[in-house]
């Protein structure tokens, strides 16, 4: 049978597994939202690149 130190450093390995359990998990979701939002950033920046070389294209043909 475990006495009251054993006990207390087992409660305190299992909270330090949970939290780094619980960083880990953080860390990969942070990494994921990163992700998405270069993604997101990345389609902006195609979509104003396209309109811009149809306006240009455009502005060629008397607006029309």
């Amino acid at each position: 049978m475990k006495n009251v130190s054993e006990w207390v450093d087992t409660t305190n390995n299992i909270a330090n597994q949970l939290q780094h359990a619980a960083s880990l998990r953080l860390n990969e979701k942070v990494l994921q939202a990163q992700a998405e939002k270069k993604g997101y950033d990345q389609a902006c920046e195609d979509f104003a690149r396209a309109m811009r070389q149809e306006f240009s294209v455009n502005q060629g043909k008397g607006g029309e």
